[in-house]
């Protein structure tokens, strides 16, 4: 145990010594001198100072020794400082400040952190002991080595794979002059992401020997963290060191950082979908993986440049869902709905897209981010053209009809023809094609479109004249439910009847024994060929027999087109010769609709190409 006491028994025996000589106390020679050691101090590498004091005057010669050790309680050791021993003397009738001797010891210098360190002084009787009187009130005195140096502990932050050590050093910055112990313990602090089942809890202790340099200045322990299947990002917790510690030891950083670095990865994905309209389209984004933690993406509709819906289609919307943390089977996928616009509009397919986006944990990636709608087509409507007339010489309308709006634009060709049961040819009109084009979004008259067809005017006399239009899909089809009306995909056009014809015959004579010629005409140049029968007969105003001529029935045909002469025919009926001296004799010819009739028209009705004609036989005398 240290004595602080022995500063002031010095001081007080001092003080009596003086007191003493003051009074002229030569009595006290003969009292009883003690002697006694103080305790010292110095930084190392410097010299300690020890004073021994006697408390009297003594009337002899006082010589005391002294050495250094290093006793039980003390906590230097022998490479402290520079072992010691020696005397003092003390004259005889010294007083006053001869009364204190010192000597030193050195403490000796090293790069150690260490606290304060005590050795021993002990005054000790020399050989020949001490003259009478004379006696050791304190024998020891001790040796304070002020601490030295100064180091910090801290350990650092440490990551590893899930399922592997993390493994953490506490490192020491300078060498210890006794041993140091720190511990250390895990947790998880408000600002770690892991959880305490991701790692093994852990607490102990790590020392440094005293001395300890290079690798001994270092010091290790293990954090044992979970395997599982998880999807997550790096998660964290928290190593923390503590303890009771030397002098001039310290701790700089107590707190480490453990990493379980990130594991495993997943991708999110959202698919297409279709609906019909005025239904949900129902979305439905896939996690791979199961998270570790809570994953949570947005998603939104959107009209893309290669899209076929508008806005107006559907309802726009955004949102998100979230995965939760852990989720496995059902759980990794998650649905959305939008609801489409239900309208009469005819329209194919139409489609928007679906975008989903967001800020990720680690290891979760995006790897289909856009979902294709379609509205699936709806409705349907047809196209027609209907049958059309016009005179001679004038245009032809024909109107085309679509039966629904369409929601596109809808082209549709058309083309002329001379279909095998049709009766014009094609010099009776302008050949024609072409397309008409109803707009996106038409009603009302916008559903009709005409086009016409010009007829040719001549001046044949001819009947009804019939041509054919035909619809068809342009090059690049018709819209998804647009098609034509299989019933109504051809339209006939119809030239009506033009001009008119009339067929004659004349009256003729000749001599009794001669024929009598008789001419047909047909007034005006026939689109096809005419033919008309014609037949003798004695009609009641008649005055010849039937034996005064020959019977006769035929018919005459004239070619299509024919002109000029051509719309002349003739026929003749013999006459009879006989002995009888007679008047002029007349019979009749009548002209008649052979059993196919006339172009055109009938013989029972006023028509074109119809005629009678009465013939005169010729009037010849008859002689008795």
């Amino acid at each position: 145990m240290r004595r602080n006491r022995r500063g002031a028994d010095l001081f007080l025996s001092s003080w009596v010594l003086l007191l003493c000589a003051a009074l002229g106390q030569s009595s006290l020679q003969a009292q009883t001198q003690t002697l006694s050691v103080s305790d010292a101090s110095a930084a190392e590498g410097s010299n300690l100072t020890f004073t021994v004091s006697l408390s009297a005057s003594p009337s002899a010669e006082v010589t005391v020794d002294y050495a250094t050790s290093v006793e039980s309680g003390d906590t230097a050791v022998q490479a402290d400082f520079t072992s010691t021993s020696g005397s003092v003397t003390f004259a005889s009738g010294a007083s006053g400040s001869d009364l204190m001797q010192t000597f030193t010891v050195a403490a000796a210098t090293d790069s150690l952190v260490e606290g304060a360190e005590t050795f021993t002084v002990t005054l000790s009787a020399p050989t020949g002991g001490f003259p009478t009187g004379v006696s050791i009130n304190d024998a020891t005195g001790v040796g304070t080595i002020n601490a030295s140096g100064s180091a910090t502990l801290s350990v650092n932050d440490a990551s590893a794979n899930e399922g592997s050590n993390v493994t953490f050093t506490v490192t020491l910055s300078g060498s210890p002059g006794s041993a140091v112990t720190v511990n250390f313990a895990t947790s998880v602090e408000s600002g770690d992401t892991a959880v305490q089942a991701d790692f093994t809890n852990t607490t102990g202790s790590v020392t440094f020997a005293a001395g300890a340099t290079g690798n001994g200045l270092t010091q290790t322990f293990t954090v044992a963290t979970a395997s599982d299947s998880l999807v997550e990002g790096a998660e964290t917790f928290t190593v923390t060191i503590s303890g009771t510690l030397p002098t001039g030891i310290t701790i700089s950083d107590s707190t480490g950082e453990g990493t379980i670095n990130a594991s495993g990865s997943a991708t999110l994905s959202v698919n297409d979908a279709s609906a019909n309209e005025g239904s949900n389209v129902t979305f439905t984004v896939t996690l791979s993986g199961s998270p570790g933690s809570a994953v949570t993406v947005n998603y939104a509709t959107s009209v893309a440049a290669t899209d076929t819906a508008v806005q107006a289609d559907f309802t726009s919307k955004t949102g998100s869902v979230t995965f939760a943390a852990g989720a496995t089977g059902n759980g990794l996928t998650q649905t959305f709905t939008v609801a489409t616009v239900n309208d009469t509009i005819v329209e194919g397919a139409e489609t928007f897209t679906v975008t989903i986006s967001g800020t990720l944990p680690t290891g979760i990636t995006i790897s289909d981010s856009t979902g294709k709608g379609t509205i699936n087509a709806g409705d349907t409507a047809t196209l027609s053209v209907n049958d059309a007339s016009a005179d001679e010489g004038s245009n032809v309308t024909f109107t085309v009809t679509l039966s629904a709006s369409s929601a596109t634009a809808v082209t549709v060709n058309y083309a002329t023809s001379v279909a095998a049961t049709d009766t014009a040819v094609q010099a009776d009109f302008t050949s024609k094609t072409g397309s008409v084009t109803f707009a996106a979004g038409a009603t009302g008259t916008g559903l009709t479109k005409t086009f016409t067809v010009a007829t040719t005017d001549d001046t044949r006399a001819e009947g009804n004249e019939t041509f054919t239009v035909t619809l068809s899909a342009p090059a690049g089809g018709f819209p998804t439910g647009i098609s034509l009306n299989t019933s109504a995909t051809t339209g006939t056009g119809t030239i009506n009847l033009s001009d008119a014809a009339t067929l004659s015959v004349n009256d003729a004579s000749a001599a009794e024994g001669s024929n009598v010629t008789f001419t047909v005409t047909l007034s005006g140049t026939p689109d096809a060929a005419v033919t008309v029968d014609f037949a003798t007969s004695v009609a009641a105003t008649d005055t010849a027999a039937q034996s005064d001529f020959t019977n006769t029935t035929g018919s005459v045909t004239f070619a299509a087109g024919a002109t000029g002469t051509g719309l002349m025919k003739t026929f003749t009926v013999a006459t009879t010769q006989d002995a009888l001296a007679e008047g002029a004799e007349t019979f009749t010819v009548t002209l008649s609709a052979p059993s196919g009739g006339f172009p055109g028209a009938s013989v029972s009705t006023p028509a074109p190409l119809l005629a009678r004609g009465r013939s005169t036989s010729a009037t010849r005398r008859r002689f008795r």
